[in-house]
């Protein structure tokens, strides 16, 4: 939806371009009316920026040297730096009507709400605190920070567990966790038992442990267990997976931890980090609404000059290039890839995209009148300690609710895998009443108030996106598959040297391909300026720019 500047800045756009036509843009989230709290969506780098349609015989009569699928931070960052290195023959192409992939900043009220990647995850060795940081666009974590997953916790009795027994059982569960990260590091399990080892068998093992150690009276242990159960959910958001159990601790393990403030917030919202990468692409160099439905590619080429991948869209177009970087999500790929790829991708490959795992994570904003909590009030988080009828929904999978940094009157609760696929059904009336009925009842407060608006995310729904973001699984392990599997270029073979020669003709970007930042924004960000460096190290694909 537009206002008046937007209307101004569409038809200013569209004569630039000798387009006639408009296009309705859409907002991903269940929302009421965008004029209530002058809210609306920023679909792109401009922040105002429509989809344009563009003069469709520049973009596939030109032959180019590296069309890229996807303007996520993968497809941004692989294009800003291919233009740095002098490689400006580039065509970014983006199935949705606007940037930014897993990114969705809203305008909210006096600020924003991130409906997609929220913060930066730590300092010393992220490249993209280091890239925020020199385009001066992060906020001060010393004083701008954001909270997670902290203040008061609550059983659905409305009693509020003492924080001696939050901080001993949290502490517990951490000492676990690390001892995951010490135990099946690459360095230290190579064996057969630890790739068959899943996060969830190993928790429960050692907190069971735990808990005999403890030897609490009933109601002590009760809260322990309920606090056990907050913490997997938290781990099922971080994993973005329907059960620990899927997860393997080998895969687990090789996440890497950057030192630091965790939390980081942008000065203007995760939505400037994708006008930074993409402030030197021209408006004919990405396309919108441009779904790609096939890449062809050779596996031999016998011709003096290099072989050309084409990329046929949804709409019938097909796009001529030197080389191809995918970085579409692995929940697209999995559900695509028997089709995407003409001829069809490397068993190998196949085989490893049908065990990686890629589940959902959503968000429900809860806005209300009026704050029903205080200042100091950091969030409220739900500790069931028995079985009651409640328990048997969806909102089980609600781990708690947060306050939001810059909305005094906004919380925000995390669900994830088939809890939140089952809320993305729902009215938004029912979510109104079911979070409602969880705070009464957690909070043992019959006048909290319906929230006036709910706002929530829908990655699972989206058909471009398909999810949240990937995970290594016990199976991945066990069957040997490694991040260089997937990330490997499709190579065809040049017949015309003496020696023939393996030449990168598709190229893949994207969290699930970066080792140690996989299910990140700053794996996301490498990868993109992996692939491109690539392509620039080869002497004639520079050239031919």
């Amino acid at each position: 939806m537009t206002g008046p500047e937007e209307e101004e800045v569409l038809c200013h756009i569209s004569s630039l371009v000798g387009s006639q036509s408009r296009v309705n843009m859409t907002d991903t989230v269940s929302t009421g009316s965008v004029s209530d709290d002058r809210t609306h969506a920023s679909f792109s780098p401009q922040n105002a920026l429509p989809q344009i349609l563009f003069k469709e015989n520049y973009i596939t009569s030109k032959h180019w040297t590296v069309v890229i699928v996807g303007a996520g931070v993968a497809g941004l960052a692989a294009a800003q730096r291919l233009m740095e290195g002098g490689c400006n023959s580039v065509l970014v192409l983006e199935a949705q009507d606007h940037p930014g992939g897993r990114i969705h900043t809203m305008n909210f009220g006096d600020g924003v709400l991130e409906l997609g990647a929220q913060w930066v995850h730590g300092e010393k060795g992220n490249p993209l605190f280091e890239y925020a940081q020199n385009m001066d666009i992060l906020s001060d974590p010393r004083t701008e920070y954001s909270v997670e997953a902290r203040g008061l916790f609550y059983s659905e009795t409305a009693e509020q567990v003492p924080e001696i027994v939050v901080d001993e059982t949290l502490m517990a569960l951490e000492n676990i966790k690390e001892n995951i990260y010490k135990m099946f590091s690459p360095t230290e399990s190579d064996n057969i038992l630890s790739s068959s080892a899943s996060v969830g068998d190993f928790f429960k093992q050692k907190f069971e442990m735990f808990l005999e150690e403890c030897g609490d009276l009933p109601h002590v242990q009760a809260w322990r267990r309920g606090i056990y159960e907050w913490f997997l959910k938290y781990e099922l958001t971080e994993n973005a997976c329907n059960s620990l159990n899927d997860v393997s601790c080998c895969g687990f393990a090789e996440w890497t931890d950057c030192p630091g403030n965790y939390l980081i917030n942008f000065k203007n919202g995760f939505q400037s980090v994708v006008k930074s990468l993409s402030k030197d692409i021209s408006s004919e160099q990405l396309c919108l609404s441009k779904p790609v439905s096939c890449i062809h590619w050779q596996e031999t080429y016998e011709g003096k000059e290099l072989p050309t991948v084409t990329v046929e869209c949804s709409d019938g177009d097909m796009l001529c290039a030197d080389h191809v970087i995918l970085t579409m999500s692995v929940g697209y790929l999995k559900q695509h890839n028997q089709t995407l790829f003409s001829p069809p991708l490397p068993d190998r490959k196949q085989e490893l995209l049908t065990h990686l795992g890629f589940g959902s994570v959503e968000k429900i904003f809860l806005v209300f009148d009026t704050p029903f909590w205080s200042d100091s009030d950091l969030g409220f988080q739900l500790v069931w300690t028995s079985n009651t009828e409640a328990s048997s929904e969806w909102v089980r999978g609600i781990r708690g609710f947060d306050t939001v940094k810059g909305h005094s009157n906004v919380l925000l609760g995390w669900i994830s895998g088939k809890d939140a696929e089952l809320m993305q059904t729902l009215g938004e009336e029912e979510v109104k009443i079911k979070c409602a009925f969880l705070l009464r009842m957690f909070l043992g407060r019959s006048d909290i108030p319906l929230p006036r608006r709910v706002i929530r995310s829908n990655w699972q729904k989206n058909q471009y996106i398909c999810g949240a973001y990937s995970y290594r699984s016990v199976s991945y392990t066990k069957l040997g598959f490694r991040t260089s599997i997937l990330a490997e270029p499709l190579y065809c073979t040049l017949l015309n040297k003496e020696v023939p020669e393996k030449w990168p003709v598709v190229l893949f970007a994207g969290e699930a391909t970066d080792q140690d930042f996989f299910s990140s924004a700053h794996g996301s960000l490498r990868s993109g300026w992996r692939e491109a460096d690539r392509l620039l190290s080869l002497k004639r694909t520079v050239s031919s720019c």
